[in-house]
């Protein structure tokens, strides 16, 4: 988790690295983090 040096939102960065070379990266939202919470415990 990481803040947002423009707007001091915290952002969820994850990232993927297989032999030295970078497959996967996501950033997310506090307000979409939040989202996905809600939508899964509506199931």
């Amino acid at each position: 988790m990481e803040d947002c040096e423009v707007c001091c939102n915290p952002i969820e960065i994850s990232y993927t690295v297989e032999d030295d070379t970078l497959t996967s990266f996501a950033a997310k939202t506090l307000e979409s983090i939040r989202w996905e919470l809600a939508t899964e415990n509506r199931r």
